[in-house]
């Protein structure tokens, strides 16, 4: 048996050795079942009551491959499944856990991704981990450009012509009352923009972000209400603003963590 099983590992490395991962499952398979068949074998010449090699042969099977392939529930799951019961469920759990531990990182299959995050097949799972992982407070901008209720309207548009953005916050007395956007200006003749004050015109029913909170939370709050931007606020009082976020912000952070992946 001996023999056997070392040269189903020695005959296994060469195709790891190749760069390839294919047609691995089945050594792996042999392999597990014949260290287990074995030592089932010896611990049957012990006097232990009710040791059934064929028990160890299975429960080696599948701690092998499941250590090997970095799947361990997969497999516990298949031993229930093979075995018709769950007799073997509490000792093989233990021996793919033993085996997971003696591994470590190493696993067969090279290109095998290490999480969720890391799996292109959950790449638009990963977009929302991300926005739920990442805080406003890490992506909003800070030194933002806000304007006057009392100001021309004409100058608030120049503003947001001349900073790309849009829209700006609307500040009085170091209080954010509302928001004055492109949309609104544009509702306004061009001829009548220059006898207009930004509090005409401005929204004061206001969409606002928290620093502590996720980006998905934000998104969900930009989508649903139909804007493109909110205003970061103090959780103690909502009338001071400490940044603005946007969508371009949020898709820009999802860039970012998906570069630094590759």
């Amino acid at each position: 048996m001996f023999p056997a099983i070392f040269g189903e590992i020695f005959a296994m490395s060469f195709t790891l050795g190749s760069g390839g991962s294919g047609g691995i499952f089945r050594p792996c398979v042999v392999t597990g079942t014949m260290i287990g068949a074995t030592f089932g074998y010896y611990a049957a010449k012990l006097p232990i009551p009710a040791t059934n090699p064929s028990n160890f042969a299975i429960v080696g099977m599948m701690a092998f491959f499941g250590a090997a392939a970095k799947s361990p529930l997969g497999v516990i799951v298949m031993i229930a499944e093979m075995t018709g019961g769950y007799g073997l469920l509490a000792p093989s759990m233990i021996a793919v856990v033993i085996a997971l531990l003696l591994v470590g990182s190493s696993s067969v299959f090279f290109n095998q991704a290490e999480s969720v995050e890391d799996s292109l097949a959950h790449l638009e799972e990963y977009e929302t981990l991300v926005l739920k992982r990442i805080k406003v407070d890490h992506v909003m901008k800070r030194n933002v450009q806000a304007i006057s209720p009392t100001a021309n309207l004409k100058i608030a548009q120049d503003l947001i012509e001349a900073d790309l953005v849009g829209g700006l916050p609307v500040v009085s007395a170091g209080k954010l009352i509302g928001i004055v956007t492109r949309s609104d200006i544009l509702k306004i003749e061009p001829a009548k923009r220059g006898g207009k004050m930004v509090r005409d015109v401005a929204s004061t029913k206001l969409m606002i972000a928290y620093p502590d909170e996720d980006l998905f939370s934000a998104l969900t709050r930009m989508i649903s209400n139909g804007v493109g931007r909110l205003p970061v606020v103090r959780r103690d009082d909502r009338k001071i603003m400490i940044g603005i976020i946007n969508r371009a912000d949020i898709a820009r952070a999802i860039e970012d963590s998906s570069t630094s992946r590759d």
